[in-house]
């Protein structure tokens, strides 16, 4: 069977899971595992303790069936406050939750530093994720930047049999770039 694509958001039957924006435009996923005790936790938490009363969210099934009205109380109680807010809230409430980080987040992540995901590229201070995949008895390559265009097309061309000559008269011609 091929992969199905998510629906899109305004489309979810789950609205105590999905991606929120915070009122400074940071982004958070909630993923609510537990609705008979993280629902009424989550409402109190956006002040709205009220909506477990509502008949349109007293149940889960009600809930699924009133997704995109509750995703929308939701989105507009969430812009309310900062991401720090929420953070602390849905955390002090023992809600499921997960932040979106920025690439600078990711970059000082100092648990992914200290798990080999983040490398420096070469000899720079730039970082790069490493690969994922070892072979068992060879070492990894380590990571570098890419060459620029036409970096090495003069080394090829050499190693493929054209003259010096006829590689200038490449490069005169714009077919290949580089140096």
């Amino acid at each position: 069977p091929h992969p199905r694509s998510a629906p899109p958001r305004e489309e979810t039957t789950r609205p105590l899971g999905g991606l929120y924006t915070a009122g400074d435009g940071r982004h958070f996923l909630l993923a609510l595992t537990s609705e008979h005790r993280q629902w009424p936790a989550l409402a109190k938490a956006i002040g709205q303790p009220e909506l477990t009363a509502d008949p349109r969210f007293i149940d889960m099934d009600t809930r699924r069936a009133n997704a995109r009205a509750l995703q929308i109380i939701f989105d507009a109680a969430f812009a309310q406050h900062p991401l720090a807010h929420w953070r602390k809230t849905l955390d002090e409430a023992g809600l499921t939750f997960g932040i979106v980080g920025t690439v600078e987040e990711a970059a000082a992540d100092p648990q992914a530093r200290a798990a080999g995901i983040l490398k420096p590229m070469g000899d720079s201070t730039l970082l790069t994720v490493d690969s994922p995949f070892t072979i068992t008895g060879e070492n990894k390559v380590p990571a570098n930047r890419h060459p620029e265009h036409g970096e090495h097309s003069r080394e090829i061309l050499l190693n493929a049999g054209y003259s010096p000559a006829e590689i200038e008269a490449l490069h005169k011609a714009g077919t290949i770039g580089g140096p």
